[in-house]
């Protein structure tokens, strides 16, 4: 089955799929699900997206740090089954008008040390700060 080739966090019903996916020319627009092998090997960029869309909260570090490991999770898929050298990268835009609904400094530097940690591009943005993450081996 192809759920138990999958690291063991990523079992079961979850389908690691990325928000948005830059191929190679090479996928030559065939990025069909049953040709599922292709599109792993012609990946180039694969990005998850986070947005601030909460009246009155705000993104915690556990659910972009929860994307950043999809992300790594992919990758290793990706590079070790199939050849690929995709690019995972983690994008938040935080624009919550107000600050108190905002990721904190906290969280942010968490998920700074997990996209380290993991290999992944983070990119931060919000209406005050910007912030870019990107891995020693790029």
């Amino acid at each position: 089955m192809v759920a138990e080739k999958k690291r063991p966090e990523y079992q079961g019903g979850f389908e690691p799929i990325p928000d948005v996916v830059i191929f190679r020319p090479e996928i030559d627009g065939d990025w069909r699900h049953r040709n599922y092998e292709n599109t792993l090997r012609q990946m180039l960029v694969a990005v998850e997206v986070r947005a601030s869309e909460r009246h009155l909260g705000r993104l915690t570090a556990h659910e972009v740090v929860n994307d950043i490991k999809k992300l790594d999770a992919l990758r290793t898929e990706a590079t070790n089954k199939r050849g690929s050298d995709v690019v995972p990268a983690v994008v938040v835009v935080d624009t919550a008008p107000e600050a108190r609904e905002r990721m904190t400094p906290e969280a942010r530097g968490e998920v700074e040390a997990a996209a380290r940690e993991h290999m992944v591009c983070f990119f931060y943005l919000s209406p005050s700060e910007e912030l870019m993450t990107l891995p020693d081996a790029l």
